[in-house]
């Protein structure tokens, strides 16, 4: 075998390996956030994600509950199960603790918000390869567009603070906004740091098996989207996605362009009703997360229950310290967008 055989034989398994461990990442997410009416397939046949499992457990208590029949003589309880009222008393306790606790037993899915922004220059791939190596799950980024077309990932809606440049993002060139270096790189030894392309995070991701977060920042118009989702298919990451906005209306469109992409619904509302009615507006679309601001969501903890029971996931931003993961465990949030390398795993 030739030395360029030998390399493509290499390669060709490198590629093979890091199919593999994308298939395997995808799965394992889906078993842990995947909806209450989910299964994952696997080579032993289909198995149920672990909400539901928490949905099938708790039917089974309620189903028992029926079974529980009203006074039949005096002063006197009928039962069906065959255990008795006490037996019943303590089985339904029994599974009750049980459906919590698959609820609660679900790990923590550590999210780098733009790259752990406080650790390194945040959305650039120097932050997304270093977010991996600090314990990363997954990686949420913001998605700028150029005046001609290019994207990039960047947060703000001018370039002046975070770069030496000037300007607003969408009104600026690629060859412009290529040219800049990014501030927070400066001085270090890994200056300059460049602004870097929407292409280059999908690929870090895509090699590393990883759940990306894209929010669809800024943009000169909605057809923007349509070439967003184009290049995360083209990258075979769309079901390894939720597509992030504050916009319903994106979500939306997202939708209608692929059907596999979770959609991540940002907001900070405090208004138990208005949460509701989000989540009444989007449930059919399917797939739906609400990223919700962390003390808001403590502050309407219903709103939490009451997406969980419509088979929506909810997860929180931002968790920079250790102290705040006790109250979201106790909702049995599991999705945690922080900026910096917390230790989520109990």
């Amino acid at each position: 075998m030739t030395d360029v055989s030998a390399l493509e034989a290499y390669a060709g398994q490198m590629a093979e390996a890091a199919s593999r461990s994308r298939a395997a990442s995808l799965k394992q997410h889906t078993y842990v956030h995947g909806n209450d009416q989910t299964d994952v397939a696997t080579e032993s046949g289909p198995v149920p994600s672990l909400a539901k499992q928490a949905r099938l457990s708790a039917e089974g208590t309620a189903a028992l509950r029926g079974d529980l029949k009203a006074p039949t003589g005096a002063g006197e309880v009928g039962s069906e199960s065959g255990l008795g009222v006490q037996g019943d008393i303590k089985l339904l306790q029994t599974l009750n603790m049980h459906s919590m606790q698959q609820k609660n037993s679900r790990p923590m899915e550590l999210v780098a918000h733009r790259g752990f922004m406080t650790q390194a220059p945040q959305n650039t791939a120097l932050a997304f390869s270093s977010a991996l190596s600090s314990g990363a799950d997954a990686l949420e980024c913001d998605v700028a567009v150029s005046a001609d077309g290019e994207y990039y990932l960047f947060h703000d809606t001018t370039v002046d603070n975070l770069t030496t440049g000037t300007g607003t993002f969408t009104t600026l060139t690629s060859a412009y906004l290529d040219s800049l270096e990014m501030k927070d790189g400066q001085g270090t030894r890994f200056a300059p740091v460049r602004l870097s392309r929407f292409s280059e995070y999908l690929e870090i991701a895509r090699t590393a098996g990883t759940f990306i977060y894209p929010e669809f920042k800024r943009y000169r118009n909605t057809a923007d989207l349509v070439g967003m989702v184009a290049m995360i298919v083209a990258a075979q990451m769309d079901s390894a996605c939720c597509m992030s906005s504050f916009n319903m209306n994106i979500l939306r469109q997202t939708r209608a362009l692929n059907p596999n992409m979770e959609l991540g619904l940002l907001g900070v509302s405090t208004n138990v009703d208005e949460v509701k009615g989000y989540i009444d507006q989007m449930v059919d679309l399917g797939k739906l997360v609400l990223i919700w601001d962390y003390d808001a969501t403590l502050a309407i903890p219903e709103a939490v229950a009451y997406a969980f029971s419509k088979g929506v996931d909810w997860g929180v931003y931002t968790v920079d310290r250790q102290s705040q993961l006790p109250a979201i465990r106790k909702l049995g949030i599991r999705r945690i967008i922080s900026n910096v390398s917390l230790k989520v795993r109990q």
